[in-house]
């Protein structure tokens, strides 16, 4: 992946490349996600270089982003789902877990 500039557009450009058609690393990726957002509520605009500590979280974020290509020595894989509910609310989780060589 070409790098990007630290701007919002940057990040979000990053974000968006991501294919995760069913959200298994959608817990990594929300980090993210959240970049844009941070930026827009500071009324930076989209082209504005991000500042210096956000940018060392997103560069950190970047260095990470190797490690979800690490999947691909998949031995076992188990889907988990607990729900319960009662008469004033439900609840539902699934884990999904691997296990590699």
């Amino acid at each position: 992946m070409k790098p990007k500039d630290p701007t919002g557009r940057g990040i979000l450009a990053v974000v968006s490349s991501i294919y995760d058609p069913l959200g298994l690393a959608a817990p990594f990726v929300l980090t993210a996600k959240i970049f844009p957002q941070d930026l827009c509520r500071r009324k930076l605009g989209w082209d504005d270089t991000i500042p210096g500590d956000d940018e060392n979280r997103w560069h950190v974020w970047l260095a990470e982003l190797p490690e979800l290509s690490g999947f691909s020595d998949i031995m076992t894989s188990q889907l988990h789902h607990f729900a319960d509910a009662s008469a004033s609310g439900y609840g539902a989780v699934t884990y999904l877990r691997l296990t590699d060589s």
